[in-house]
């Protein structure tokens, strides 16, 4: 069975793709999305390393967040470890699953879930709308790589520029 349910939710008016995933032991927000968002970090009291994440290896989990997040009528808030992730903005994995009693149905491929004494459905993303979502975060992620190389390079330009006048 595939364990892995593609949905939207939204974080202070801002549209963010979201995994829900059974095979996760963990919640993840991208630092991305806590950067753009200015979401507050706490430090990880145990750090430790993930190896599937990104595609530069396996990295060091040292902050968490809280995600306070809506998905239609639904709202809730979760802790989450801060990652670089590129699939998806937020990742929620089994402790999120196993606190809302949520589960895909086979058939259906929907998505039930309660909370505070109320039931839930969701319908999966199309494979387009997937599809849709990943580019733009990987667009959105070329651009900021793109900017932080360009104004690292303004300032080496800077530093060198102030040697040679000294």
């Amino acid at each position: 069975m595939n364990n892995i349910f593609h949905t939207r939710c939204l974080v202070d008016g801002k549209l963010l793709s979201v995994v829900i995933d059974g095979e996760s032991c963990t919640n993840l927000v991208s630092e991305y999305s806590v950067k753009k968002l200015g979401l507050n970090t706490l430090q990880q009291p145990k750090p430790y390393t993930l190896q599937w994440l990104n595609e530069d290896g396996s990295i060091e989990v040292t902050k968490q967040a809280i995600l306070k997040f809506e998905i239609g009528s639904y709202k809730d808030e979760v802790l989450c470890y801060v990652v670089p992730m590129e699939e998806a903005h937020v990742l929620l994995g089994r402790p999120w699953q196993f606190d809302r009693n949520g589960q895909q149905d086979e058939v259906t491929k929907k998505y039930k879930w309660s909370h505070r004494a109320q039931k839930f459905v969701l319908k999966p993303l199309s494979r387009k709308e997937i599809y849709e979502d990943q580019h733009q975060m990987q667009q959105n992620l070329k651009k900021e790589k793109e900017f932080q190389v360009k104004v690292e390079e303004e300032v080496k330009e800077d530093v060198d520029e102030r040697r040679g006048s000294c």
